[in-house]
């Protein structure tokens, strides 16, 4: 897995041995039949490719084929800038609905947490 900023987002991207794990556990063959998850786009949207090799961004709440967005993906050679305050952190919502429309006083409701401590914890 690699991430950080490219251009305006933060990407992670996930290393091809890792695709497949990725799309089973975000159920995105279910959701988007055909597609795999590539990563996450600034952490609210999946990377995803289809069958033909096209890269699309898509909301991760709801997973819905209507709001695919076509998306250029960085090579793989291609550094991203690292930023060490995201760096192995997730993106969590302390409220669910803070997820559905983020409103400015939301924004007291979203928290980083470091991949550890959200698989473990």
């Amino acid at each position: 897995m690699r991430e950080g900023w490219h251009d305006e987002d933060y990407l992670v991207l996930f290393d091809e041995s890792e695709l497949a794990a990725a799309t089973e556990r975000y159920d995105v063959s279910r959701l988007l039949p055909g597609f795999v998850v590539l990563g996450l786009r600034s952490w609210d949207y999946f990377i995803v490719r289809n069958a033909s090799g096209e890269n699309y961004s898509v909301p991760t709440l709801p997973v819905d084929p209507q709001h695919l967005s076509p998306l250029s993906v960085p090579a793989r050679g291609t550094a991203l800038q690292p930023d060490g305050r995201f760096a192995g952190k997730i993106k969590w919502y302390l409220k669910p609905k803070a997820a559905l429309g983020l409103k400015r006083r939301a924004l007291a409701r979203l928290t980083f947490l470091n991949v550890f401590h959200a698989y473990f914890a």
